[in-house]
């Protein structure tokens, strides 16, 4: 897992880059190390020397394995390479714990609270008085889910039950009031309708993640009453928090395809190392590819490198804008550079540029891909009462 994180997050490991703060000088296990902004850097950086004490893992074992899937997960999820421990956090890891182990798992979930995700993820909407919401709030409501599962069927976990029922949802409610604030404001004419679309966009996605976590629940009265205010909030739950998640998931209709997880910008390597050049949240990527072309430390080679992974992802992504919006911004970037590359990609690639109506994608302006989008986002507020059903 160190391995995959290194890769995808080689600038964390870096001796010019370290933590602001020290690690704790008592620390024993990885779960010592867990509190403060940048206790997952600090799992991270320590990791490497921790071993099971058994070749059996006991429960102890499990609970530092747990802390480095957490912290892996965060410092990744917001880059091209996110490690794949999802259900282990959401559901594997929690299942026949005991009370105890339960009770030091959860300890590392409220210490995730107070991570700092800053250095890795560029995925995030200002929300005013409702503070910052992002996609770390999706996998903190996931994991949060896992816990309260695992701790209504286990006898002695009660406070952990009760901690993460209110914490999720509180969490749910200031995702709920963000985005009807934000929707209101559109309404009245006094609200970007793009910053709208991304918080739809990250709202959807963070419900989701809480089902996720719920999926791993069973079937039983107590679980599935305890389930009622949360699960499907995007679907058919209208019922809770106004339907204000229904209206969410209708305005992520607009950019939905921007929603997968950028497969195809893994093959551009020469981004991993760079942490001002995380993918910041779709369509409207004008300006991430614009930084692309004119950063200091890419060259010709890296640019193509980009390219390639940015067109063959606009070939295979149904519905993709986002990619395309990024050429916009390489090509301003690059100037005649741009079309130099282009004639260096694949004859399939050359041939999916050539197509008219990706031609035309090219073509649109920045300014008026925004002003269209915007426009399809008012039209959707617009709809009043009847987007909240």
């Amino acid at each position: 897992m160190l391995d995959l994180v290194e890769a995808t997050a080689p600038f964390l490991f870096s001796p010019n880059r370290e933590p602001a703060t020290a690690e704790p000088t008592d620390a024993k296990r990885l779960q010592d190390l867990v509190v403060g902004p940048e206790g997952w850097w600090h799992v991270l950086r320590r990791a490497r020397a921790w071993l099971p004490s058994t070749t059996r893992p006991t429960a102890a074992d499990l609970d530092e394995y747990f802390t480095l899937c957490c912290a892996a997960h965060h410092a990744t999820v917001g880059t091209y390479t996110p490690t794949d421990v999802d259900a282990k956090i959401r559901g594997v890891l929690w299942q026949e714990a005991s009370a105890e182990h339960i009770r030091r798992r959860w300890a590392v979930v409220v210490a995730w609270r107070g991570w700092d995700e800053r250095l890795v993820c560029t995925r995030g909407e200002p929300c005013g008085a409702y503070g910052l919401i992002g996609g770390h709030d999706g996998e903190r409501l996931g994991v949060s889910s896992g816990a309260l599962g695992a701790a209504l069927s286990t006898p002695g976990a009660e406070d952990v039950a009760e901690a993460a029922r209110t914490w999720i949802a509180e969490e749910v409610v200031r995702e709920a009031d963000a985005l009807r604030a934000a929707i209101d404001a559109v309404a009245a004419g006094q609200g970007e309708p793009l910053a709208l679309l991304r918080l739809a966009w990250i709202a959807t996605h963070n419900v989701g993640d809480l089902n996720q976590g719920i999926s791993f629940w069973p079937q039983d009265e107590p679980h599935l009453s305890a389930a009622e205010p949360f699960a499907r909030l995007a679907h058919e739950n209208a019922q809770a928090c106004g339907g204000v998640f229904l209206a969410a998931k209708r305005l992520y209709h607009l950019i939905e395809a921007e929603g997968h997880r950028n497969y195809p910008l893994r093959q551009a390597r020469c981004l991993r190392p760079l942490p001002d050049l995380l993918l910041p949240l779709g369509p409207c990527l004008e300006d991430w590819g614009e930084q692309v072309a004119r950063h200091r430390k890419l060259d010709n080679k890296d640019h193509l490198e980009v390219i390639a992974a940015l067109v063959e992802g606009g070939r295979k992504v149904p519905g993709q804008i986002g990619y395309y919006r990024a050429l916009v911004g390489l090509r301003e970037g690059l100037g005649g550079t741009f079309d130099r590359l282009c004639e260096r990609l694949t004859s399939v690639d050359r041939k999916h540029l050539a197509e008219p109506d990706v031609r035309r994608r090219l073509m649109v302006s920045a300014t008026s891909f925004h002003s269209s989008l915007s426009k399809q986002a008012r039209a959707v507020v617009a709809q009043g009462d009847q987007l909240f059903r």
